[in-house]
């Protein structure tokens, strides 16, 4: 019986050194797998090409040339960024500076809108990340996007902003500057700016938001931005540009350099968990995501017409000539468009899903001499 027992014991031991040994085999083939399809991507061979700098290593963050990032600019654009007191141009009396770039770029929802279409202006109610957000009853011309607000996480390694690419005078704008006309709001790439910073400066404007005297006669406003823009001239520091480029650089130092993907690509295997790792394997292997998304930001200045049917069976406020009309389910008819082609309008319908009656023919204005993929 005692043999009987210690030869059970043995043969336990036996399967289950056997069972973990395998299953650390499998973690290992899927970190081979995993690494070899990271350098065989990468132009140097090194993960090293994934790596995004931290928040606080700005010498490695990308910059633009007119907008150096020191500590002042990104403390004072921190500070500008949640600052309900810029919402001075609101619409409705009432709820002049309660929104801020917060409102609808918020920490919890990824900084993004907590809501299908960011409310800005008009606005009211928020939650924890912005889920509570609603058009206020009454309200005839709030400020509303009409699609899902952008993330400004990893900005920085965006050259030119938006959906469309539209703000930010270099790059793949270089040769558009007969549209930056002084009757659109493409004038602000006249600046000379690239996109995070047009993109923060023509956002003011857009957004309902100005830089005041009473700002600056806060006093630690006035601190901030003297500290700041030392080499601007007093009589043109205060300003929405100054202030947009103030936003400007505390964007580029947000990034995602803390994320599980980052710490393995920096040599932590454990930072991802084995479902994680299939996952990458699959992104960047058969699933063939990062044939646009690469990098450290894992994206590109690739412009594709993806996410159209986002918004069916949704209800979204549409907007019609820049005046926001009622809230109804979208069903798209009919999409005309040419593969791999520039676009200048895409032509879709609009109907009212519980009546089905045609609501509006709406033309969606597409960036010209954009050369868009469709998928």
């Amino acid at each position: 019986m005692t043999y009987t027992k210690t030869g059970l014991c043995l043969l336990l031991g036996v399967i289950l050194q056997s069972s973990c040994t395998n299953k650390d085999n499998s973690y290992q083939l899927i970190d081979i797998e995993l690494v070899s399809l990271l350098k065989a991507q990468s132009p140097s061979g090194n993960l090293s090409y994934f790596e995004l700098p931290s928040s606080t290593d700005l010498n490695k963050i990308p910059q633009d040339p007119k907008n150096t990032l020191t500590t002042s600019k990104i403390a004072l654009g921190g500070f500008l960024f949640h600052e309900t007191t810029l919402g001075t141009e609101g619409k409705e009396p009432a709820l002049k500076q309660t929104y801020s770039c917060a409102t609808c770029h918020h920490y919890d929802a990824g900084f993004q809108s907590g809501t299908l279409q960011g409310y800005g202006d008009g606005g009211t109610g928020f939650g924890v990340n912005g889920e509570l957000r609603v058009i206020k009853s009454n309200i005839s011309n709030p400020d509303v996007q009409s699609l899902r607000t952008l993330s400004v996480l990893n900005g920085a390694f965006q050259t030119n902003q938006m959906w469309n690419g539209q703000f930010g005078s270099t790059h793949v704008n270089a040769n558009t500057k007969s549209l930056w006309t002084e009757t659109s709001i493409l004038k602000y790439n006249n600046l000379g700016f690239e996109g995070l910073e047009t993109r923060s400066i023509a956002g003011l404007e857009m957004h309902r938001m100005k830089m005041t005297d009473d700002i600056i006669k806060m006093g630690a406003y006035k601190n901030l931005f003297d500290d700041a823009f030392q080499n601007i001239p007093e009589n043109i520091r205060y300003t929405n540009e100054t202030a947009g480029l103030a936003i400007a650089a505390y964007l580029r130092t947000i990034t995602a350099s803390e994320a599980p993907f980052q710490k393995y690509v920096q040599g932590n295997i454990d930072a991802m968990n084995e479902s994680e790792k299939q996952g990458a394997i699959v992104f960047f292997g058969k699933g063939q995501c990062s044939s646009c998304h690469t990098g450290p930001a894992l994206n590109s200045m690739q412009f594709n017409a993806l996410g159209m049917n986002d918004m069916i069976d949704k209800m979204i406020l549409l907007i019609w000539d820049g005046v926001a009309l009622q809230k109804i389910h979208l069903t798209i008819i009919n999409l005309k468009y040419p593969n791999c082609t520039t676009l200048q309008t895409v032509h879709f319908m609009a109907t009212d899903r519980a009546s089905g009656l045609l609501k509006k023919s709406l033309n969606i204005k597409i960036w010209p001499y954009r050369k868009i993929k469709i998928f």
